[in-house]
């Protein structure tokens, strides 16, 4: 049982946060930030992360939104599962030779929006675990999978795009 009373049905998460109405606006911010089109990861990297974090960490709502995909990863998707594992159990286990392997995959934007993000969710999830909140409802959980699957588009277009500039080779 959550630790405040909540909408099962609703976005529990944005829900016990307006009990501060001043934190759940700056979250928001924050949360849509991330999200923004200049974001220079691809969404399904950075949610596989916070799948597998969801799992990890313990928050019910936020592993209700699907189990994380451990097939057919690129090497930047394990990458990233590997940061966010280490994160996870001991964030001092970050040496630089995980720091040279990212380095050799992602830019320094990359790597930037890397440990921000999956700090940030990070937080999110341990906020959620201890808020005790429950599982999400499945109006929530339907409307999640629209925007998920709206993202993974956008991956596409935005790889589409990308390899078709000059100097890429082409499509």
């Amino acid at each position: 049982m959550p630790v405040v009373p909540v909408d099962r049905n609703s976005d529990q998460f944005y829900e016990m946060l307006s009990y501060r109405p001043d934190i759940a606006r700056a979250w928001k911010r924050l949360d849509t930030a991330m999200h923004a089109p200049s974001s220079t990861l691809p969404w399904r990297l950075k949610e596989n992360a916070r799948r597998y974090m969801a799992k990890q960490v313990g928050c019910e709502f936020c592993a209700s939104f699907g189990d994380p995909e451990p097939e057919g990863l690129s090497p930047q998707e394990q990458l990233a599962l590997e940061f966010t594992e280490r994160l996870i159990k001991d964030h001092r286990s970050i040496d630089e030779t995980m720091i040279a392997a990212i380095r050799s995959h992602f830019s320094e934007e990359q790597l930037v929006e890397l440990i921000a993000w999956t700090c940030f969710k990070l937080g999110a999830n341990v906020l959620g675990a201890v808020s005790r909140l429950d599982p999400a409802g499945e109006d929530v959980r339907a409307t999640a999978a629209k925007i998920h699957q709206s993202l993974l588009e956008q991956d596409q277009r935005t790889l589409l795009t990308s390899s078709a500039a000059p100097g890429n080779g082409g499509v």
